[in-house]
């Protein structure tokens, strides 16, 4: 993966590797991700944000930003392939309007709902 023209020299292996701790870790490549619009190298703020157009707070970035670490790592595990995501934050008023449980980790942007295809794959 390309890096992003102005990713300062230090952080490259970090966006080369995110699976790994040393990238979780790295306080500067967390704060330059998310400066940037980024959660992770393959997961955005704009992926993350509820399907009402809903931003994840601020006070829930840091939960998405483990999530989508945690994302990367499966990435890697899979394969290094792309992970489609239909859902990932939801407001507790979207969270009622589709159904989801009152105790959802998507409210806590926590959790991420897969396309069933792509799921059934690695069943």
């Amino acid at each position: 993966m390309p890096y992003p023209k102005h990713l300062p020299t230090n952080l490259r292996r970090h966006w080369r590797e995110p699976w790994r701790w040393r990238a979780r870790r790295s306080k500067k490549f967390r704060v330059w991700l998310g400066q940037n619009g980024y959660l992770t190298p393959h997961f955005t703020k704009q992926e993350a944000k509820c399907h009402d157009g809903t931003r994840v707070p601020r006070r829930l970035l840091g939960n998405a930003r483990k999530h989508a670490f945690n994302l990367e790592r499966l990435r890697h595990a899979l394969g290094d392939k792309p992970i489609p995501i239909l859902s990932w934050y939801r407001t507790p008023g979207y969270n009622r309007k589709v159904g989801g449980v009152s105790q959802s980790k998507h409210k806590d942007a926590l959790a991420t709902d897969h396309p069933v295809e792509w799921v059934r794959k690695f069943s």
